[in-house]
């Protein structure tokens, strides 16, 4: 857990060192959105430091596209 700790904590200090004063000038609208995929990251990144196996990305677009891949599916399906 160390590792992936330090790994991590590399990873995100050269992220922000690199992006920080690029993103001081940016718009509003570009802030929310480096936000958002941040926090995404952070999420993603907790759930491997800690090997929490909770749902990420795919189970969310499982989940939405779930039923609409059913349906597409069942539509190019060639009878037998």
């Amino acid at each position: 857990m160390f590792e992936k700790s330090v790994l991590l904590f590399i990873l995100y200090a050269a992220l922000f060192i690199y992006d920080g004063p690029k993103l001081k000038m940016r718009s509003l609208r570009l802030k929310l959105g480096y936000g958002l995929l941040m926090t995404a990251s952070v999420y993603l990144s907790v759930d491997y430091l800690l090997s929490l196996h909770a749902p990420n990305l795919d189970d969310f677009f499982d989940f939405i596209f779930k039923d609409a891949a059913k349906h597409i599916v069942e539509a190019i399906k060639i009878p037998s």
